[in-house]
């Protein structure tokens, strides 16, 4: 009997771990809560909200279809998303290549208000192990940031043998972390490539990079009060690194890998950091014009949800993105050797016309007589690291003193 009892119960045990992963993801509970019992809340007593404007959120979609003035939601979502995409095609012609300048790049992401202090030294403020193999330890270090108020938390992996004194540093992109990345933890999908670079004798840097949470998007809206983003401060954050590794380590050249999110700092610090000899960005190479608006008006790819653009980098001021494209940036890259990937299952970077961009960083660089400097790879996979490929492209060209 206690055996046919624990057989049944086994499955209905399952059945509410499923139903309870679903109402958390879905904010079912939030929403019924918010609902029926809206007057239990606090906030309840320093403004009276009650249905059915309290309980609109991203994930009350159906209340959304429901809700008398949702249509003019839509109206406004669909002038707004026409006008980007006749935008697009006219800002062809207008924004060239050969026009793409450093520091009105370096301009749109960091603004005017946010003061650099250039003969500012970056102290270390903490340093201790927290990994040590066989032949590396991995260091999580705290040091001051450029801009002043400010840390930069990254963990420095340093080999018993070095091989050089280059250092590479490596980004982690969005709900990843540096530990990941340095092969701490549960793998990712940065399938902890820093560590394949520890491994083979050189120092790597992979700093912490705002890319996951709810927080994310109030602190990128404060910056953009100030005329900067979240992209601008992290680019200080990277080269607060760079600053650091010369002044302890005696780096003067570096690497730089950014997967998916990080993908995007590593293509921004290959642009606007002369130290930086070399980039390998995996899997965000497309038309963000195209994908961006399509993930905030729910089209394309993305049609029939409602996405979380509140989770990412809040958006640049216009005409950032028309005027800075991937491969635009990668022009300002050139002629330092470029390497950009993505897996052939990654279906969102292909759908977003990966191919075009590369066509066009080819064409660049074809121009500029350093075609063999630039690598454009395709490989079997689906968004992750692609070790085999990166790590010895990477070496290869760190050890190029050209």
């Amino acid at each position: 009997m206690m055996w046919f009892m624990l057989l049944l119960l086994v499955p209905l045990f399952g059945l509410a771990v499923l139903f309870g992963v679903y109402i958390q993801r879905t904010g079912r509970l939030t929403w019924f809560l918010n609902r029926y019992f809206y007057y239990l809340r606090k906030s309840h007593k320093f403004q009276r909200n009650t249905p059915p404007e309290n309980y609109l959120s991203m994930h009350a979609l159906l209340d959304w279809k429901a809700y008398p003035y949702s249509y003019l939601y839509d109206e406004l979502e669909n002038f707004l998303y026409s006008k980007i995409k006749a935008r697009a095609v006219a800002d062809i012609s207008e924004y060239d290549v050969s026009d793409a300048s450093r520091d009105k790049f370096k301009k749109y992401l960091l603004g005017k208000e946010l003061q650099i202090d250039t003969s500012k030294s970056c102290m270390e403020k903490s340093s201790k192990v927290i990994f040590s193999g066989s032949g590396f330890e991995l260091r999580r270090v705290v040091i001051d940031n450029k801009i002043n108020g400010l840390s930069v938390d990254f963990i420095l992996g340093l080999p018993d043998s070095l091989c050089s004194s280059d250092t590479i540093i490596a980004l982690h992109g969005f709900t990843s972390s540096p530990k990941k990345i340095m092969g701490i933890g549960e793998i990712d999908y940065s399938n902890a490539i820093g560590l394949d670079f520890v491994k083979k004798g050189y120092m790597v840097v992979a700093p912490f990079v705002f890319g996951q949470g709810e927080r994310l998007s109030p602190l990128a809206a404060l910056a953009s009060m100030m005329d900067a983003t979240i992209e601008g401060i992290a680019l200080e954050n990277i080269s607060s690194c760079i600053e650091y590794m010369g002044q302890e380590y005696g780096s003067s050249r570096f690497g730089i890998y950014g997967i998916s999110g990080g993908a995007t700092l590593a293509l921004y610090s290959g642009a606007l950091h002369d130290k930086v000899v070399c980039v390998a960005a995996s899997n965000i190479l497309h038309d963000r014009v195209k994908g961006f608006s399509d993930i905030l008006a729910s089209k394309g790819l993305f049609s029939g949800g409602v996405n979380k653009p509140y989770y990412h980098y809040f958006f640049c001021k216009y005409p950032f993105y028309f005027e800075y494209s991937f491969s635009k940036i990668a022009a300002l890259i050139c002629p330092k050797p470029l390497y950009v990937d993505n897996g052939k299952s990654d279906r969102y970077y292909h759908y977003y016309d990966a191919a075009g961009e590369y066509l066009k960083i080819h064409e660049y660089y074809k121009e500029q007589q350093s075609t063999g400097r630039f690598t454009y790879n395709v490989f079997e996979g689906y968004h992750e690291a692609d070790v085999d490929s990166v790590v010895p492209w990477m070496l290869s060209n760190l050890q190029a003193k050209d």
